[in-house]
């Protein structure tokens, strides 16, 4: 008997074929369960195809089905490591997914830069790339791949990469110009505008902020974060009568605002009415005690008007409340140092440091007030070992931080290891990125090395275009080294960038005032700063200085011991006062503000020295 002709196994690459275009027909005609089980057929036939294995991981990322997404698109650059579109594809779904999940950011960083190394011409590709670059703090390198990226000057997803590239670099210039071009190529679109106020704000020009908040207000008339937010930058600007009319609106309209009360508080504080002030803070902290907001802005408004014991009582209190609460120790180590910097404020270093050591650092995590005081204190107390010890601890706990960088390099130099610190500040100043710079120079600053300071921020200055900060150091570094002129150029240039930045207008007028150089530009420089800033002891001292220097010694007086009310302990203003009054006539005041002036570790001891033994007396 003839047996049946046995039938011929089917064709396996035919088959993955008609599975293929099945499963692309069904997608196409929204049978995703259909197209789905069509390529698991097609990848149980051919598992080794990266085409198969970008496709359906295509498809389910298209579905929002990530995680298996990822597994096989890493499979697909695994099968060809120089597919594009598959290193695309999974950088991009770590890009998305680094949004909830910080950890995703650096592997999508490093899939789309494989993908964009392979494809430079790609500009979306190279978008995203920055946009990961970004996400793992790294803005000059965004910059640099985005500077390579042509026409695409007027989509408004480049524009924002580019601003914000800019913005963390700290090219203040170019990301002002980028913010700009990105209102002006979507006007209407909230994200942007809400980008460039926080840029405004970082840096300053509470004006332009305002500008743009009034433009969302309008869009969104009854967003209440709105409003609040244009009254805080009124405040900031020091525009305190349009910021209280806009808080006390807000108050009748929604008296539950606590955000609005506190504000107010702020700026009745700044308008000289601490009573008023201090009630409604004192109401807000009695109807929610769990909030630190409040007893925060107390206890430093407090300390403002040299109320030392009262700010420290307001956090001693909160802090205890905090005790023995896991999820709550970093809020009461931060309280902590916060106390801690009041106690050395009043010069009790013992109990400064003691507190502060509990508290600086902790499971990874810096409480950066009190490692402030325990570097200080090292400063002060000539004990280098003990700075170097902590700052290589917070440099350990947060290795990326550019300020814990420097302190490091500048404990290393005082403890004579000065090679390796002089390294990590020479990196500091050659990075891409200004706030790395910022640290670097500070330290030097610190060191009292001006020269080094002046050279490295001089050479900032030009790569950071537009970056106040960096100009404010090399003012600062220049004055210190004795270049007035240069210091003076400085400082104008920072003031042609932020009209109204305080510190500078204080720093300039107090120049020319120490000096006894253009006298009455001096006490308008200063009177300026005091108007945006009307209770900083600092600015009171460098008023009661400059009508000291016009011979206006009454003025003077006067100024200097609102300064000494406020900043009991400062050494200047002591000095200061014993000058004025010995001008006066009056030898054994000017002996008493001098010698405690003597006590406060003064940065020119010989200089007050020779003033008393001029009197006849012995310092």
């Amino acid at each position: 008997m003839v047996g049946a002709v046995p039938r011929s196994n089917p064709d396996p690459v035919l088959a993955v074929r008609q599975s293929f275009l099945a499963a692309k027909m069904a997608e196409a005609e929204g049978r995703f369960q259909d197209s789905l089980a069509k390529f698991r057929s097609a990848l149980d036939l051919q598992p080794q195809d990266p085409v198969l294995q970008f496709e359906f991981a295509l498809l389910l990322h298209q579905l929002n089905v990530p995680d298996q997404a990822r597994q096989h698109a890493e499979r697909a650059t695994a099968l060809d490591p120089a597919f594009v579109p598959a290193w695309s594809l999974l950088g991009s779904i770590d890009l998305a997914g680094a949004d909830k999940d910080a950890s995703r950011a650096q592997p999508a960083a490093e899939e789309l830069a494989h993908a964009y190394g392979l494809t430079p011409e790609n500009s979306g590709l190279g978008l995203a790339y920055a946009r990961a670059l970004l996400l793992v703090d790294r803005p000059d390198e965004a910059w640099k791949v985005l500077d390579g990226i042509s026409d695409r000057s007027g989509d408004p997803s480049y524009l924002r990469t580019l601003a914000q590239a800019n913005d963390k670099r700290g090219a203040d210039a170019a990301a002002g110009a980028a913010y700009e071009a990105l209102i002006q190529a979507d006007p209407d679109d909230r994200e942007s505008l809400a980008d460039a106020v926080e840029y405004y704000e970082s840096r300053e020009n509470f004006s332009r902020a305002i500008e743009l908040l009034e433009t969302l207000k309008k869009s969104s008339p009854d967003n209440p974060a709105i409003e609040d937010r244009i009254a805080l930058d009124q405040m900031r600007a020091g525009r305190f009568d349009d910021a209280e009319r806009a808080l006390r609106a807000i108050g009748k309209v929604r008296p539950e605002d606590r955000a609005a009360r506190r504000t107010l508080a702020a700026v009745l504080y700044q308008k000289g009415r601490a009573d008023s002030a201090a009630e409604i803070l004192r109401d807000l902290i009695a109807a929610d005690p769990d909030d630190p907001s409040p007893v925060f802005t107390l206890a430093l408004e407090q300390s403002a008007d040299g109320k030392v014991d009262a700010a420290e009582t307001a956090l001693e209190t909160f802090a205890k409340k905090l005790v023995g609460n896991a999820s709550k120790d970093s809020l009461r180590r931060r309280i902590e140092g916060e106390i801690a910097a009041l106690e050395y404020r009043v010069r009790d270093r013992a109990a400064a440091r003691d507190r502060a050591s509990k508290a600086a650092i902790a499971s990874g995590d810096v409480a950066e007030r009190a490692l402030d005081v325990l570097l200080q204190d090292a400063r002060d107390s000539g004990r280098p070992a003990d700075g170097l010890e902590w700052a290589r601890k917070a440099k350990d706990a947060e290795p990326k931080n550019p300020d814990y960088r420097a302190d490091l390099a500048e404990f290393q130099i005082r403890s004579g290891d000065r090679p390796a610190g002089e390294k990590t500040l020479e990196d500091l100043a050659s990075s891409g990125v200004a706030a790395d710079v910022v640290a670097g120079v500070d330290a030097w600053m610190r060191l009292k090395e001006y020269g080094a300071a002046a050279r490295v921020a001089s050479a900032a200055a030009e790569r950071f275009a537009g970056n106040a900060d960096i100009l404010f150091r090399l003012g600062a570094a220049q004055e210190r080294a004795g270049h007035v002129a240069d210091s003076e150029a400085a400082f104008r240039r920072v003031l042609a960038i932020r009209p109204n930045d305080a510190s500078t207008l204080n720093y300039l007028g107090y120049m020319f005032a120490d000096r006894s150089i253009r006298l009455e530009e001096a006490r308008r420089l200063i009177q300026r700063a005091l108007v945006l800033d009307p209770r900083n002891g600092a600015y009171l001292d460098s008023l009661g200085w400059a009508c000291y220097r016009l011979n206006e010694v009454d003025e003077a007086r006067r100024y200097l011991r609102e300064a000494a009310d406020r900043i009991p302990d400062d050494p200047t203003v002591q000095e200061h006062l014993g000058d004025v009054a010995a001008r006066m006539g009056r030898r054994d005041e000017a002996l008493v503000h001098w010698k405690k002036s003597l006590t406060l570790a003064p940065d020119e001891p010989a200089k007050i020295e020779a003033k008393i033994r001029a009197l006849g007396t012995t310092p």
